[in-house]
């Protein structure tokens, strides 16, 4: 029994030294399994903070590109607002041009007709309210035609309207009774 014990015993020690050597390599095979799953858990913050630095870089270059764009759409519309106030400006000129030239159209008209006739119509946009518009015709038509347009007003209800013509003709500078030899008309 002796010899039994001992020759168990080795094999029940070897047993023992077998097993303390299994969880040994256990506890080994456990501590690679942490530094690997440190590794790689090393590794992928690695990689994820590559990532953000990436992502970092990205958004600055589109923010830049936002901003580039930004002034480029400013400067655009800058131009775009200055070049609608050119053609503004020369849409107002052409229809100055134009009213000065139907102005002056009108203006030949009433000297072309006879003062009796140029009278009526005159007194016509009187009736209208258009004493401004008359005035202008008078300034702007020959001193000797607008004379005798206004030397038509004899009618007693016309001479104050003549009157008043002529005080507003020589409000703007012009003087038809002054420029005009008494009769001359």
């Amino acid at each position: 029994l002796y010899f039994e014990n001992r020759l168990a015993r080795p094999g029940a020690e070897a047993r023992a030294v077998a097993e303390d050597a299994a969880r040994l390599e256990r506890a080994d095979d456990g501590v690679r399994t942490l530094l690997t799953k440190l590794e790689t858990e090393t590794q992928a913050d690695e990689v994820a903070a590559l990532r953000i630095a990436r992502l970092r870089a990205e958004i600055a270059q589109i923010r830049a590109k936002l901003e580039t764009d930004k002034m480029l759409l400013a400067r655009m519309k800058e131009q775009l607002d200055a070049e609608r106030q050119a053609f503004r400006e020369e849409i107002e000129r052409e229809l100055a041009r134009q009213q000065a030239e139907d102005f002056k159209t009108a203006v030949r008209y009433y000297e072309s007709l006879k003062p009796k006739h140029a009278k009526q119509l005159f007194m016509d946009l009187l009736a209208q309210g258009e004493e401004k518009r008359v005035v202008d015709y008078l300034a702007a038509m020959q001193v000797r035609k607008g004379a005798a347009v206004i030397s038509e007003f004899k009618a007693e209800d016309e001479v104050p309207l003549a009157a008043d013509l002529i005080d507003r003709l020589r409000d703007r500078g012009v003087d038809l009774v002054q420029r005009v030899a008494p009769g001359s008309v």
